[in-house]
């Protein structure tokens, strides 16, 4: 009796690469972790703008190592022995693994690409825009995730535009690779990813004209460029939303912002802040019948993307009778 060898697995499965990824995620945790004792008052002056920090160190990280330089490994590839290669068998340049890993960054740091947008088209044409970005994120989540274990090559988005393959260190064949392709299993991952895709833009546009039709997006907007002009507030978002609960129905107005200073500060130690957000909305919307309740969140701390640190401190008010408020709670993440 002959004894026959199974040929060792080249392409690298989408959970060991899962895996891989969660090892550099601990690691730019931890780096980041270190970094916020270091320079924590300036992170916190950052605010939401230090997740400009973390694409900056997370593109230093993963570009360098995951091209020729690092011999296609980042620390997470290195440790389960991936490499990240051209189809020919050569680690990326430098240029094809910045483009391999914006597309991923766009997924992940999709908030810094819209506020660039924001900045260029104006506040006019903002949530039109954010419409936009939210549902090429959304594409873009599906391209690089959900692609990668239906390709026959494991072969999400970003690693079709960069024309990369994922493998196991030291066993790429050109001629078993090429063994592997599947046309017809390419084209229906391709089918199940664009349908996926189609849906959400239809979903997107949907939910654009519905929010528009019932919702003031001017009156929003005009809310939230007053509150950053006092100049005591930044990244402001300002929500209309309805919630349902027992067949009954409750509009909200709510507006989350951030704030300068300590973890911390309390609710009274933010009263003159509270005071001068629901000011604000009063004088942007002077009817408030359509709404049941007014709410303000002030955000403390930071965001460097590959690590948050922020808690964010929520009040209502009755917008029948001004003044008349009660703490909502708050939300921490870590």
């Amino acid at each position: 009796m002959t004894e026959t060898t199974q040929a060792p697995k080249i392409i690298a499965g989408f959970w060991i690469r899962v895996c891989a990824d969660l090892i550099d995620m601990a690691i730019l945790w931890v780096f980041a972790f270190l970094l916020g004792l270091l320079m924590e008052g300036w992170f916190l002056a950052l605010g939401e703008n230090g997740a400009w920090v973390g694409l900056l160190v997370s593109i230093c990280y993963f570009v360098p190592m995951q091209s020729r330089l690092g011999n296609g490994q980042s620390l997470g590839k290195r440790i389960l022995g991936l490499q990240v290669l051209e189809m020919s068998g050569r680690p990326l340049t430098l240029a094809r693994s910045f483009l391999r890993y914006l597309v991923i960054a766009f997924a992940a740091y999709a908030g810094i690409f819209s506020g660039v947008v924001n900045s260029v088209v104006g506040s006019t044409l903002a949530t039109f825009s954010n419409s936009i970005v939210g549902t090429l994120w959304f594409v873009a989540l599906v391209g690089c995730y959900l692609l990668l274990p239906l390709h026959p090559l494991k072969r999400g988005l970003h690693d079709l535009l960069a024309g990369s393959v994922v493998v196991h260190r030291e066993r790429f064949d050109a001629a078993s690779l090429a063994a592997l392709e599947n046309p017809a299993k390419e084209k229906r991952a391709f089918a199940i990813v664009g349908a996926i895709s189609g849906v959400a833009i239809l979903v997107g546009i949907w939910g654009f004209i519905a929010l528009t039709r019932f919702v003031s997006m001017a009156g929003l907007r005009d809310v939230q460029a007053k509150l950053e002009a006092t100049g005591r507030f930044r990244s402001t978002s300002v929500a209309d939303q309805t919630f349902k609960k027992n067949s009954v129905s409750t509009r909200s107005l709510i507006v989350q912002t951030h704030v300068d200073g300590s973890f911390d500060q309390t609710s009274e130690d933010l009263k003159p802040s509270y005071d001068l957000a629901f000011q604000t909305i009063r004088e942007q919307i002077m009817d408030l019948s359509a709404y049941d309740n007014l709410r303000v969140g002030l955000r403390l701390g930071y965001n460097l993307g590959i690590r948050k640190r922020y808690t964010t401190i929520f009040q209502d008010e009755n917008p029948k009778n001004p003044g008349e408020r009660r703490d909502a709670g708050s939300r921490s993440n870590y």
